[in-house]
This record gives C-alpha cells, sequence and structure tokens, in this order.
C-alpha cells in the first residue's frame, strides 16, 4: 500500500493519554509490521480509543475543508487496527476520491484505484458482511471506474470486461442493502444507487447484445430491492432531471422509478428480441414523459442513435 506521510502530532494531543498506555506494556511489541502497527499491538484494547481520536480529527478537516490531509489519518486508523472496517473504508474512499483525481497519467490512476480496491478487499476478508465495505466497493467498480474512459477500461481488463466488472459491483450494491437498510454517513445512499443501477446495468447488457436471461437478472436486484425495504424506498424522493418547466428536477418517488424503469426494460427486451425499435422508441418516449430521463433511459437512446 502506498504510504502517505502519517504527522505524529495528530495522535500527540488528543490520544496522549493513549500514548503513555504503551510504555507500561511488559512485553515489547513485534518487530514486525510498521511502527503504527506494533503500537497497536502494545495498547491493546485501548487501541479503540486511539482510532477513534484520529476518526474524530478526520472528521473535523472535512469540516473545515482540508481534504488533502485526511488520507494520513485514515491510513494511521487502518495501521493501529487493521480490522477496523470504518477506517478501511474511509481510506479507500479518499485515496478514490482525493489521491486518484490528481493522478497526472493512466498507469498512476490504475494503480491509485488498485491500492483501494485491495484495501476494500482484505476489509471484507475480516468483515465478509461489512454493508459499509460493500457499498465502498461497488462505488469503486461502478462510479469510480466509469469516470475517465483510460481508467474504465484498465478496470474492464482487471476483471475479464464490462460485463463481469458491471456485475460485481452490483453484486456488492446488491450485499449492502442485503445487510443494512442505513449506513453510517451515507444513510440510505446505497439503497438509491442500487434503484438507479439496477436497470442502468440491465440496459447496458440489452445494448450489448446480452441474453434475455443476463438482462432480467440484473433486473432482478431492483425487485429485491423493493422486497428488502418497501418502507424504507416509500420514503425516499428523488430530483429527475431538470427542464424548462422544472428547472430544479422532477420530484420523483423512487418506488416510481423501480416500477417505470423495470416496465421500460421489460419493453426494450421484447422489441429487442422482436426486432421492432419502433417499439423501443415508443416506450421510450412514453416513459420519458412520465419519469424523465433516467441513466437507463439513456443507455437505451443511445443505442437506438446508434442503429
Amino acid at each position: 500500500m502506498r504510504r502517505y506521510t502519517v504527522h505524529t502530532r495528530w495522535l500527540v494531543l488528543p490520544g496522549l493519554a493513549c500514548l503513555a498506555l504503551a510504555a507500561l506494556v511488559r512485553e515489547p511489541p513485534p518487530t514486525a509490521g510498521s511502527p503504527l502497527e506494533a503500537l497497536g499491538r502494545s495498547l491493546g484494547g485501548w487501541r479503540v480509543l486511539a482510532v477513534d481520536v484520529l476518526a474524530l480529527r478526520a472528521d473535523a478537516l472535512r469540516r473545515q475543508g482540508r481534504l488533502e490531509e485526511q488520507p494520513q489519518l485514515y491510513e494511521a486508523m487502518v495501521e493501529l487496527d487493521p480490522g477496523n472496517a470504518a477506517g478501511t473504508e474511509a481510506l479507500a474512499d479518499a485515496i478514490a476520491e482525493q489521491v486518484l483525481p490528481s493522478a497526472p497519467t493512466p498507469e498512476l490512476r490504475r494503480e491509485r484505484w488498485l491500492e483501494a480496491w485491495r484495501l476494500l478487499e482484505r476489509g471484507l476478508q475480516v468483515h465478509p458482511d461489512s454493508a459499509l465495505l460493500a457499498f465502498r466497493s461497488s462505488g469503486l467498480l461502478l462510479d469510480v471506474a466509469e469516470r475517465q474512459p483510460d481508467l474504465e477500461r484498465a478496470v474492464d481488463a482487471l476483471f475479464g470486461g464490462p460485463s463481469r466488472r458491471e456485475a460485481l459491483g452490483l453484486g456488492y450494491l446488491l450485499a449492502a442493502a442485503r445487510a443494512q437498510e442505513s449506513l453510517p454517513r451515507s444513510g440510505r445512499a446505497h439503497l438509491t444507487s442500487l434503484a438507479r443501477e439496477s436497470p442502468r446495468l440491465a440496459a447496458r447488457a440489452l445494448a450489448r447484445g446480452q441474453s434475455a436471461t443476463e438482462v432480467l437478472a440484473r433486473l432482478g436486484a431492483a425487485d429485491e430491492l423493493r422486497r428488502l425495504h418497501p418502507l424504507a424506498l416509500a420514503e425516499i424522493e428523488l430530483l429527475g432531471e431538470p427542464t424548462a418547466a422544472e428547472p430544479q428536477g422532477r420530484p420523483l418517488p423512487l418506488l416510481v422509478l423501480l416500477e417505470e424503469s423495470a416496465r421500460l426494460l421489460r419493453a426494450a427486451l421484447e422489441a429487442r428480441d422482436a426486432g421492432e425499435p419502433a417499439r423501443l422508441r415508443a416506450a421510450l418516449e412514453a416513459f420519458e414523459a412520465r419519469v424523465g430521463t433516467t441513466p437507463a433511459s439513456a443507455v437505451l437512446a443511445d443505442g437506438l442513435q446508434a442503429r
């Protein structure tokens, strides 16, 4: 893992009592690993307090807008307590959102992406049921990887193509939704993401000519979401694409988005299998009149234009 310079002053002031405890340990810590890993072992149960101190400091930096200083704190959290899911997720997020975008070459962007991915892989080995780590993994695969064409191609190559990358990302989103209704810091964002990504990725599969089974499997993730969290979904309302009549975006209940998207994708699948693009065009127009443009409808519209 890339090393970010960890300034010990973050530990000294609010965490002085925790560090002093290390001197009271009878057995010296093992020499393997970094100094912070050794410190974490020597602190024993007190390392939780030390990690909390670092988390509070990182949150304070976020409120102050000093985001460039956060990665070193998150790395310290992970080294002090390698099994800490929140610290692992925060460090992976910091690398993806703050370090990766400034990488000057495609090769370095790929390296930074892999650095965040390997962190999450190790975290999930320790916490296989962590909804937080699963949600961050899906974000790396479906959001971060697609922001730049060179990075998307590189990540697709790592997983054997876009279809496998997308299926894995959707699987992580569904795992997060199965595990928890609400997540620390991001609330129900994983539910909203699944509601958007399931039809979008089904539309991508359809546009690539994948089988009806594969298209419907992706759409099935949204069906399961409705069964898992009907009450939570009923409380969520999105804003659609801005229009001249509604410049702020049309209010859109999430359940309506799910139902209308499922109807559109099934109509698109029937139109494709029947070889009748006019049917798809009509379905798209009706969908966008009711709902507006969505990621899924945009994929299907692009496919029609490419014909």
